[in-house]
């Protein structure tokens, strides 16, 4: 089975100077002694947390950089009545980082460097504490599957604040320090080994010579110009065997055969990242009702129609 890699962005990553220099460029141009976030991100070339993790805090990047602080007199009060409004603007009882980056009037760095968290603050202000909060690592990476499998590609920090992606930028950045570290994180746990074998057992050989076998068990819509599908390994259709792996595959089985097939369906080859509108599904070559194991070999990739069309039919 291959490993996956992660797609690198040319060039190497911006050095302390670089931002600092971009910060001095954008005070400039602005003709200010200082520069907000919301000022940055309309004008910098880099993204405004970015420098806020770099250098502490966003007061502590206009330091560095030689700029003079941004003004501290607003009052407590007033920022969490700002969160407040925010909440009142979404609708919801509470507010994500990301939904005050866009709403609100102050810095976030301003928030949580005030109350210390961005926990506290919500809290301060009476609204409740985000769903994200304390998030585990495994329903972050089944947010990016779910946005890499819906573009068939690598996912941008950017899409995570448009569907599929049900979790904005503000969760990863404070778990992982940055989006690139984040889809680090992501490769290394889709890499690391299976829990479930997936070595083929006597049963596999003899599912896979049945399968050669007789016609009658293949799909017929199969692309002439599609890689090669990777042989069946699996349990014997003739026999019943005592199950060794749950029915649905788990995340990181789901992105390996996702992976493996290119995120396009196997049987029509189309994909998200060319067909708007596409849905994949990892399914059972030799189907869980005729004794299919939930394993690598007996996995394949088909689009939503293919699979329906499929039904319990067995998939070469």
């Amino acid at each position: 089975m291959s490993r996956f890699s992660l797609s690198r962005v040319s060039g190497a990553p911006a050095s302390d100077e670089d931002l600092l220099a971009d910060l001095r460029r954008v005070a400039q141009s602005i003709s200010k002694s200082t520069v907000t976030q919301k000022q940055y991100r309309q004008l910098g070339k880099y993204h405004d947390t970015t420098l806020g993790n770099r250098f502490g805090s966003w007061n502590k990047a206009n330091v560095a950089a030689g700029l003079t602080i941004y003004d501290k007199s607003t009052s407590s009060e007033f920022i969490l009545a700002d969160l407040r409004r925010v909440a009142v603007a979404v609708s919801q009882s509470t507010v994500s980082i990301e939904q005050y980056r866009q709403l609100g009037k102050h810095d976030r760095f301003t928030v949580t460097n005030r109350f210390g968290s961005w926990k506290k603050a919500l809290t301060a202000a009476g609204l409740g504490i985000s769903k994200n909060a304390g998030i585990s690592d495994e329903i972050l990476f089944e947010n990016i599957l779910r946005v890499w499998q819906h573009y068939g590609r690598q996912p941008r920090r950017s899409e995570l604040t448009s569907y599929p992606s049900t979790i904005s930028q503000g969760p990863y950045w404070r778990r992982f320090g940055s989006w690139t570290s984040a889809l680090e994180r992501f490769v290394e746990f889709a890499n690391a080994a299976e829990a479930v074998p997936n070595n083929p057992t006597e049963d596999s050989v003899a599912q896979a010579a049945a399968l050669k076998t007789d016609p009658t068990l293949k799909t017929q819509c199969a692309t002439p110009d599609f890689p090669p599908r990777p042989s069946v390994s699996s349990v014997s259709i003739a026999s019943t065997p005592t199950r060794r792996s749950p029915r649905d595959p788990g995340l990181r089985l789901r992105f390996k055969v996702l992976q493996r097939d290119n995120f396009s369906c196997r049987n029509c080859g189309r994909s998200p990242a060319i067909v708007l509108g596409v849905i994949l599904h990892v399914d059972h070559k030799l189907p869980w009702s005729k004794g299919g194991e939930t394993v690598f070999e007996n996995l394949v990739t088909l689009c939503q129609e293919c699979n329906l069309g499929k039904s319990d039919l067995v998939s070469d």
